[in-house]
């Protein structure tokens, strides 16, 4: 028989570098990310959880580079690639520059810019929205692997 245990609570994913629920992000933050953030709490603890156990976490792709500009650079064509529908799925979608930089802003999906920009982007998303970790696909950075 097999033993049962505590399974973390998990819920996100998204196919597109678009904010979740197509919302914009703004200034002060996601829009629609508080609300989900304190429904998935509210739920949780309706369930049982204790609020102290409530996990929240983000994924995605992440690149750091020696700036803003020349990591956008850098990831863009590969990014374009990587997404683009494919013959066998159809799976995927096109995307230009502008909608890939639009990404990278806070509170966007893609963790692409230079240090600063990225260390500023992870602590606005964990002080407006409580983020306890990360986990991201793509992990290389440029000064690093330079020299």
């Amino acid at each position: 028989m097999a033993r049962r245990g505590r399974h973390p609570l998990q819920h996100g994913t998204r196919r597109t570098p678009r904010p979740a629920h197509g919302a914009r992000p703004h200034r002060r933050g996601h829009p629609k990310c508080p609300p989900l953030v304190e429904h998935y709490r509210a739920v949780g603890t309706a369930a049982g959880h204790p609020a102290d156990r409530l996990r929240l976490g983000r994924s995605g792709h992440f690149y750091v580079g020696r700036t803003s500009q020349g990591a956008r650079d850098d990831v863009f064509p590969f990014y374009k690639e990587y997404v683009r529908p494919k013959p066998l799925t159809g799976r995927g979608f096109h995307i230009g520059r502008a909608e890939f930089d639009a990404a990278a802003v806070p509170f966007g999906a893609l963790m692409v810019g230079s240090p600063q920009e990225l260390i500023d982007k992870i602590l606005a998303e964990r002080e407006v929205l409580g983020i306890d970790f990360g986990d991201h696909d793509l992990a290389t950075c440029a000064p690093c692997s330079s020299g």
